[in-house]
């Protein structure tokens, strides 16, 4: 059972193949405890409605139907000592439109974590590019060891990339300009850092993508 660092279909698959077993996805925080898991079907995570109540909002507050991605709010349904009422947790998801799974459980179910707020990229007309889109172009490069991509501006987007001892071809660094290019704007500016290492962040978790450009979230 996996929990705290996103789990990408990558990463699903190569412990899969080396634990020679299935693999099951947990959602929670420090703050709420476990909000969600799959189940035996892998069809979404269930929401744990005894402890947790699940709302998805889009930047302004306001409901979005049952399908459509927006923010995560939790409800606390336990903490007397310290409830957390619709507290955006940072978190974007979608809540299935069916509350049955082919399990037989019935309730909300989250279809899917899409990514966190700081790791969703933002052009300046407000679009919003999913940071996942960039970790694509540098999976299974054998000269890659760890990567990060960060947005620092609107049109200015850094990939910091720790080597192995293999070589890089310079195509492959135009190839990446040109693929960030077609979703960031032709005038984003596209630069590579090579580093001795990508630490994690304060709260101990490893992020493949960082937006440094905040929007407030009103809720």
């Amino acid at each position: 059972m996996t929990s705290a660092g996103t789990l990408h279909p990558f990463i699903r698959e190569k412990i899969e193949t080396a634990f020679q077993c299935k693999v099951f996805n947990r959602y929670g925080s420090r703050e709420v405890g476990d909000i969600a898991s799959e189940c035996e079907a892998h069809a979404g995570l269930h929401v744990f409605s005894s402890g947790n109540y699940i709302e998805i909002v889009d930047d302004q507050g306001h409901p979005v139907p049952n399908g459509v991605e927006g923010n995560i709010l939790v409800t606390n349904l336990y903490n007397y000592a310290m409830p957390l009422i619709r507290y955006s947790i940072g978190d974007r998801g979608v809540l299935s439109r069916s509350e049955s799974c082919v399990c037989g459980r019935h309730g909300q179910i989250l279809e899917r974590i899409t990514d966190r707020n700081v790791e969703m990229f933002r052009k300046r007309d407000g679009t919003l590019v999913d940071g996942l889109f960039f970790n694509h172009f540098l999976y299974y490069k054998d000269w890659v060891k760890k990567f990060q991509v960060v947005q620092k501006d609107y049109e200015r987007v850094v990939f910091k990339i720790q080597r192995t001892n293999k070589e890089y071809q310079e195509a492959e660094l135009e190839e990446i300009r040109e693929k960030t290019r077609v979703v960031m704007g032709e005038e984003c500016e596209v630069t590579f850092e090579f580093v001795d290492d990508i630490p994690p962040s304060r709260s101990g978790k490893y992020s493949y993508t960082i937006s440094e450009i905040q929007q407030g979230i009103r809720v």
